[in-house]
Formats: C-alpha cells, structure tokens, sequence
C-alpha cells in the first residue's frame, strides 16, 4: 500500500473504538427484524465502527447468527472444491447467494453451465487464485471469470485462507465515505488514484435508491457495474479492500469478516440522501 493509504489505515483503525458517529433510518424490511425488536424500531445508529458490528443487521439475525451461516457455507463450499464436486459446489453457491439476497439469473446460469460441464469446481478455485495473486485483468472476460455481486460473496468463503472480502456495494460506499472525511482532514485537493473505492447502487425500494454515492467536493468515486471492463473494476476492489483489511485486521485484532460486516452496516445509507 501506499504510504498515504498506510496513514489511511492507521487513521481508521481508531475509528473501530470511537469517534465515529453515523446515523440512518432504517425501513420495514425483514432485514431490520433483530435491529428493530432490539434497538430503537426507526434510526439505526453507532458511535463506532465495533458499535456497527454489534448493531448489524441481516436476514432478520444479528452478526453472530449469520456468522454461523456463513462458516457452514464455508466449509461446504471449500470441501466441495478440494474434491471436485462440481454438484455440491453448485449447490454451496446457491445458498450463498440466497443468503445474501442476490437475485442476478445470470449469475446462476452462469454457474449452471459450469457445473453441468464439470468446470466449476475448476473456474471457482481459479477465480479465487486470481484474485488472491491480484491477476484482476482475467476478470474482464465474464464468460470466464465472473465478478459481481454474487461471486464476491461465493469467491470470499471459498477461499479457505480468508484473504479476501466480500466487496458488495455497500462496503464500497462505506470505504468512500471514511476515505473521503480522511482526505478531507488531510487537506487533499483531489481524489488519489488508490482512494478510488467505487460503491454501488440499490435496489429501488418505495422511498427510492438509497443514497450511497460518497462522492463530495473533488472526490468523485465512480459506481460498480458501470462502463467497460467492469467485472475486472470490480475484481480490482476486492484486492485492494482485501489489503486495506487485512492491515486493518493485523492492526486490531478484529477479523477481516468482522471489519466487513461493520462497513456493510455503515454503507446501507449515507449523508446527502
């Protein structure tokens, strides 16, 4: 990492104890069901990055619930890609995706294909190398390596080192907005090249989008899935969040899937909406 993004990392990794407050209202979706029965039924708030972790909300279940899910989908998966089962490693995926409320038919068709031709197990394990080597240009070729907002999630617990993060959208808006109020602080005139996390787009609800954009003054950050090349943009974040927190892991002592969890609460909804 670059000595600026270092100086990011220490910036933010006292952040995780405090002095840093972030507030949003939160809807009537199944989602908020722990957060509402537990906490205040409306405003989803913290005061720290650790207080997003104790305050996430998914599925209806708290952090440690899902956490229970997402380490039996692990070992699934992972078991089912050391043998070659291409069956059961489609099976792993699907889960995988159900869990994370990922809707995209051509994800599943994509998998679809590679296990009828007895290949996933194969592009599954490749994909995860890739990315753990920082090869990201494989991924601009889909019909290949795919990278979305599934197989972040499928390629993240398939990786039996657990050296890459989820990076979905709301990760990414999470890390714009702390890199921005970082930048800021520092005085920084426009948005350095390795700060460019982009940050994606939600589903439209009733109330509209919500707003996860974090651009402000001269920091533009540009949105997942937009442009060419974009499966390889989003294979490019998964390597630089997944460095930023593994630093931010081995500074603290929080795990990188708690960090994650923690960002993912704090980019359901930014200031400006």
């Amino acid at each position: 990492m670059s000595p600026l993004l270092i100086d990011f990392a220490g910036w933010l990794a006292k952040k995780w104890a405090g002095d840093f407050h972030h507030s949003y209202q939160v809807t009537a979706s199944v989602h908020w069901t722990w957060y509402r029965k537990n906490f205040d039924r409306t405003t989803w708030a913290c005061t720290s990055l650790s207080d997003a972790l104790h305050k996430y909300s998914w599925a209806g279940k708290d952090y440690e619930e899902n956490k229970k899910h997402l380490d039996t989908y692990a070992a699934a998966l992972q078991s089912s890609l050391r043998l070659g089962a291409n069956a059961q490693a489609e099976a792993c995926c699907i889960d995988i995706m159900d869990w994370g409320n990922v809707r995209t038919r051509s994800t599943r068709e994509w998998l679809a294909t590679l296990g009828k031709s007895g290949e996933l197990c194969e592009r599954l394990s490749g994909a995860i190398a890739a990315l753990k080597a920082g090869e990201t240009s494989r991924f601009n070729s889909p019909e290949d390596l795919l990278m979305n907002s599934g197989t972040t999630k499928i390629y993240s617990l398939g990786d039996s080192s657990d050296a890459l993060i989820i990076y979905d959208g709301r990760v990414g808006a999470a890390l714009g907005y702390l890199a921005a109020q970082f930048l800021t602080q520092r005085g920084e005139e426009e948005l350095p090249e390795e700060f460019g996390f982009m940050w994606g787009q939600s589903r439209l609800t009733k109330q509209g989008h919500h707003h996860r954009n974090p651009s402000v003054g001269p920091y533009k950050f540009r949105a997942l899935g937009v442009g060419n090349y974009r499966n390889g943009q989003h294979a490019d974040m998964v390597v630089r969040g997944s460095k930023l927190i593994d630093n931010l892991s081995q500074q603290t002592g929080v795990t990188p899937r708690e960090w994650e969890a923690a960002l993912f609460m704090v980019g359901y909804e930014l200031p400006g909406s």
